[in-house]
């Protein structure tokens, strides 16, 4: 070893040094260190010498089935807006209604917005608290009552002369949800079929020799789709609208006038507007119950 003092070389077990004489502190170092290293050992050790009566299961486990959780929101509350060809603007607002049994209760503002109804569906999905709710649309008012379990479809309808409101329950079970189901596989079933499972739906518009301009729209009732809207003309010579529908109820607005026509499994219909007397008169050929 050296002398910590003068460095010069010197025996392992001295005590003095031969050359500086200077007293040398090697074993105190020495003891330090077997005291360190007696430490650590201890470290090590000491955990893994537990009293083997120790109980493991008093040490908390954490809960992982929570990361495993679906919370994504259910929606059980659907508007739907449908128009016109141009886009018509549409104020709405939902409200929840206070509690009857509440005397200091208050009503809720749930949702207020500006959007615009147009033959492109537009629809506001909401998670509603079970209540009773107020919905206002422009100057229309309606109350739905949601219930546990309850999905409610709220569509408002302006893509004919006169506005319409349809609410329907499309619960699982319920009696809208079981027609929906068996509606929608006809449809699937339909569209894989040949073009010949579509009905051939024309609306015919006749007039005086003056044309007569007249407003229309076309509506699924089954889920409540536009098919078509606008504006034609009915002259003395047949205006022709044709379309491609498959078999269910329709509803046709013409002006004031409204019809619900039934396209059957395998009849044409013809729906026809004549103007040309002094008296508007409707006629459906080919009306078979579907």
């Amino acid at each position: 070893m050296f002398c910590t003092y003068c460095g010069k070389q010197i025996d392992d077990d001295s005590i003095f040094c031969r050359f500086c004489g200077k007293t040398l502190s090697s074993r105190t170092t020495s003891n330090d260190n077997n005291q360190a290293e007696a430490m650590v050992v201890k470290k090590i050790v000491l955990p893994n010498n537990r009293d083997s009566e120790e109980d493991d299961s008093a040490e908390p486990e954490y809960d992982y089935s929570s990361l495993f959780e679906d919370d994504s929101p259910t929606y059980n509350f659907v508007m739907h807006f449908i128009g016109p060809a141009e886009p018509r603007d549409c104020d709405f607002s939902i409200v929840k209604n206070a509690d009857e049994d509440d005397e200091w209760g208050e009503d809720e503002e749930i949702d207020e917005q500006e959007t615009t109804a147009s033959t492109v569906e537009k629809t506001f999905e909401y998670e509603l608290d079970e209540g009773v709710y107020t919905i206002y649309v422009n100057s229309y008012t309606r109350e739905v009552k949601i219930e546990n379990g309850k999905i409610i479809d709220f569509t408002f309808d302006c893509s004919g002369f006169f506005n319409q409101i349809y609410i329907k329950d499309r619960s699982e079970g319920s009696d809208n949800a079981k027609n929906s189901k068996h509606k929608e596989t006809a449809k699937k079933d339909s569209a894989k079929s040949n073009k010949s499972s579509t009905i051939v739906f024309t609306l015919h518009m006749i007039g005086p020799s003056k044309p007569v301009k007249f407003k229309y729209s076309i509506v699924r009732l089954s889920d409540y789709k536009s098919i078509d809207s606008g504006a034609t003309y009915a002259v003395s010579t047949d205006n022709k609208l044709t379309y491609n529908l498959i078999p269910g109820k329709y509803q046709v607005k013409i002006d004031r006038y409204t019809r619900v026509v039934n396209v059957g499994e395998a009849n044409n219909v013809e729906f026809i507007f004549d103007c040309s007397h002094h008296y508007n008169s409707i006629q459906i050929i080919g009306d078979i119950k579907g």
